[in-house]
């Protein structure tokens, strides 16, 4: 016969072990929670950082674009500083063998083609003005009369005026309804030459720079 206590402990038993399997069941159920919350933070954790690495790379991205233009930028400032230098001190030079030049017997030719070249030019114009240095007046008052009679010009259909000095020499001549202009001056061919120096400078200069890249 099972005695009270016998089955105080048999019922003891039962009530533990459904306690027991209650309590692994609910930590069992605790731990999944936990795992899932831990997976689902991670998951979030890593697009935040992958967001953030992008966002990163894109700022980085965007500073060296930056900073690589600003380096083009002042590679081609500092190229048109060293083009202007180096024109300025050219120009000089030039200018100042165009005023050497005008001293020398091949001047004497150069102004006596040039005259016909611009008369040539002007051929059945009733009035001529032409703009000459008055250095150049002084000096070829012989050439220029002896030119306009082989152009057949009489005296009052031309008139001799002083040009501007800055126009090194040559001449400047107008119709006399100032509607032709021709400047055939050293000045000019100077400005031309200017234009032509200036493109080599700057190609030279570019692929200097481009070497040094």
């Amino acid at each position: 016969m099972i005695t009270i206590e016998e089955k105080l402990n048999v019922f003891t038993k039962l009530v533990f072990e459904r306690i027991q399997e209650e309590s692994n069941y609910l930590l069992k159920e605790m731990e999944n929670k936990n795992q899932q919350m831990i997976q689902e933070q991670q998951e979030k954790l890593k697009l935040q950082s992958e967001k953030l690495i992008q966002e990163m790379a894109l700022k980085g991205e965007t500073k060296k674009n930056q900073m690589v233009a600003k380096a083009n930028m002042d590679r081609k400032i500092k190229i048109l500083e060293k083009k202007q230098q180096l024109l300025h001190r050219l120009l000089q030079e030039l200018q100042d063998k165009a005023l050497d030049f005008t001293t020398t017997s091949a001047y004497d030719d150069f102004f006596k083609k040039t005259l016909g070249e611009v008369l040539g030019q002007l051929k059945g114009e009733e009035e001529i003005l032409l703009y000459i240095r008055e250095a150049d007046l002084g000096r070829y008052r012989g050439i220029i009369r002896e030119t306009m009679d082989a152009f057949g010009l009489q005296q009052e259909q031309y008139s001799l005026l002083p040009a501007e000095e800055s126009i090194f020499g040559g001449m400047i001549a107008l119709n006399g309804t100032h509607r032709m202009r021709i400047d055939a001056s050293l000045l000019a061919l100077l400005r031309d030459h200017e234009k032509k120096v200036g493109q080599l400078l700057y190609h030279a200069l570019e692929k200097e720079g481009e070497h040094n890249e």
